[in-house]
């Protein structure tokens, strides 16, 4: 069952990963990233996909953390 605060989680999120999108387009290059960010960007993977191979939520869940996570790559 969907919520607000999970809407709401999943478009602020898809908003912050494009706004990281557009810094390195515009800077043209990765290294305008701190190595923090990175680190922090690589704990969220780690946590955030890593139930899509052990457990099954919802279309909505698996379609939402695909669609975002490709754009780490």
């Amino acid at each position: 069952m969907l919520n607000g605060y999970r809407l709401t989680a999943d478009f602020l999120h898809s908003v912050a990963i494009l706004l990281i999108f557009v810094k390195v387009c515009v800077q043209r290059k990765p290294e305008c990233l701190s190595r923090q960010t990175q680190l922090l960007l690589a704990l969220v993977s780690a946590t955030r996909y890593l139930d899509l191979f052990v457990h099954f939520v919802s279309v909505y869940n698996t379609s939402v953390k695909v669609g975002v996570g490709s754009t780490y790559h």
